[in-house]
């Protein structure tokens, strides 16, 4: 049989578009059952698939399942239960102190609107809405004749004293003394 017939007959039959007569030429060619083989290649592909699936679904089923978290909570141990029922409560007291807290200033938000809001939210609000306390921070300087004087105060009586005589001159006398 040409190489190019034989090309094209299998090519008919791996696309499905064989006929008996085509079968039947395959057959004296290669000497084994056409649809035999074809039977046997389709089981082989099948059982293939099905290997494959199977390691698709062992691979999903070995990977870590995301839990929760009250599926977490579940199977926690209990201190790990309790630190988190803490820190709830901690938070709820926290949120109503804040709707309390807020609810009695002037904002631009309903009760219902502040409802809605995050527990960070609120807190970022409600310092924002706080008087700035500036004790501690300090006066001003002031300027002008009272700065050169509190700056540059008068020098101590001795230096005026040694000036005086190196100069010469009587000291002068001064009230503090």
């Amino acid at each position: 049989m040409d190489k190019n017939k034989f090309k094209a007959l299998t090519e008919r039959l791996v696309s499905g578009a064989a006929t008996e007569e085509d079968k039947k030429a395959l057959k004296a060619e290669l000497g084994v059952d056409v649809d035999a083989t074809i039977k046997a290649a389709a089981e082989a592909k099948a059982k293939a698939e099905k290997a494959e699936a199977d390691e698709k679904l062992k691979a999903a089923a070995a990977a870590p399942k995301e839990l929760s978290e009250e599926e977490y909570l579940a199977i926690a141990p209990p201190a790990i239960k309790q630190l988190v029922g803490d820190y709830k409560a901690e938070q709820a007291a926290k949120r109503t102190k804040l709707l309390k807290q807020l609810s009695g200033m002037r904002t631009a938000y309903t009760k219902e609107q502040l409802e809605k809001k995050d527990t960070a939210d609120l807190e970022a609000l409600a310092d924002s809405l706080q008087p700035r306390d500036f004790s501690g921070a300090g006066l001003p300087r002031p300027d002008g004749a009272e700065a050169e004087a509190e700056h540059n105060p008068a020098p101590p009586k001795g230096y005026t004293l040694s000036l005086a005589a190196k100069r010469g001159e009587k000291p002068k006398e001064t009230a503090a003394a």
